[in-house]
């Protein structure tokens, strides 16, 4: 299977929540390293080291990316997979042309999980 860099990268990460004009689209397929890293800011180095298995995963995303059909048929803006958080609780929803987002509709109201992904320049669903 293959392996994915995990490196850590939580100073490059801390620069650019300070500098939010620097952050760079959430998008597994133009800027993997840096979107598995931001994620791994919400859910943990558990969640991270879990993401070269089968399943809701980074790695299992990717491959149904690289599978992907061009499919005139279907909607742009409706993703195709979703990347589960260390508890299933949050979603990480990935749409054809990479981008990920957090899907808040399984938060409770005053969710802080929420502004921090917005912080950490996620689209919030």
């Amino acid at each position: 299977m293959e392996q994915i860099n995990m490196a850590n990268n939580d100073q490059q990460i801390q620069k650019n929540v300070e500098n939010p004009e620097k952050l760079l689209p959430r998008n597994i397929l133009t800027n993997f390293q840096e979107t598995v890293d931001v994620i791994a800011q919400l859910e943990g180095e558990q969640w991270k080291s879990e993401q070269n298995r089968e399943g809701k995963t980074v790695m299992t995303a990717v491959k149904t990316l690289r599978d992907l059909r061009p499919d005139a048929s279907r909607p742009k803006n409706e993703h195709i997979f979703t990347i589960s958080g260390i508890d299933k609780w949050h979603r990480y929803f990935v749409y054809p042309d990479g981008r990920v987002t957090f899907n808040s509709l399984h938060q409770f109201e005053k969710s802080e999980e929420r502004d921090v992904a917005r912080s950490l320049g996620f689209d919030v669903e």
